[in-house]
């Protein structure tokens, strides 16, 4: 019964990605994840993006996608297995991924920390859930690349992961809401119309809400990092 209600959920997402728009993401794999677990991780990725209604075609870091020009829709993603570009943080924090801005500040690129993301696996004793974890890490930075640098108390936008996150993820409820699907929606939308994805999505509701005491560290470097509790 409850993988019946998993694949019909899974069904539910799908059709709702159908309705929305496509992106296209260069993936640089410089942690050098087999094959399967790299794979996994996207089709993660995927299905919770398509509860925001963005579709999601994927691209290798080569040298011809480099040299192409990127369009509006077009992202990086850079797997690291450190997170050489990791802000500070204190000592109960653990930063999984952050996004970076392009030189027009528009948000552009995606940096997942794989060694942070195993550590966060093991404190759960979800090793095996790996790579669902990761995949949830990067919906979550693409959740900032289209909504702002806010966070949300419930769902994929949540600031900090606990136990609880963890849980949700194994049942794959940890998704957009309908707000944030409509706010994605109209900062793609604005992008492709040469609009500020953050000004657009400035003007949606929760525009003004305070800034996590985190998030006030590393704004001014245009980063929106996933917070974790060790």
């Amino acid at each position: 019964m409850t993988r019946l209600l998993l694949c019909l959920a899974g069904l539910m997402l799908a059709e709702e990605a159908a309705d929305g728009v496509g992106i296209t993401v260069r993936v640089c794999d410089t942690a050098h994840l087999n094959g399967r677990s790299l794979q996994s991780a996207k089709l993660e990725a995927v299905r919770v993006l398509a509860s925001a209604a963005i579709e999601v075609k994927w691209a290798d870091c080569g040298t011809q996608t480099t040299r192409n020009r990127p369009g509006p829709r077009d992202f990086v993603l850079v797997i690291c297995l450190h997170g050489f570009l990791k802000p500070h943080t204190s000592d109960d924090e653990r930063v999984m991924g952050l996004t970076d801005l392009n030189e027009s500040g528009e948000p552009s690129s995606i940096y997942v920390f794989y060694g942070d993301v195993l550590n966060f696996a093991k404190d759960k004793s979800a090793e095996g859930e790996t790579d669902s974890i990761l995949g949830h890490v990067i919906a979550h930075e693409f959740g900032h690349i289209f909504l702002g640098p806010e966070h949300s108390d419930r769902g994929i936008m949540q600031a900090k992961w606990g136990q609880d996150a963890r849980v949700l993820m194994g049942k794959r409820l940890l998704n957009f809401n309908k707000s944030q699907r409509a706010r994605a929606q109209a900062a793609v939308a604005a992008r492709s119309q040469g609009q500020g994805l953050l000004v657009q999505a400035s003007r949606q509701e929760n525009a003004g809400r305070a800034a996590l005491p985190s998030e006030r560290a590393v704004k001014t470097k245009g980063s929106n990092p996933v917070m974790l509790p060790n």
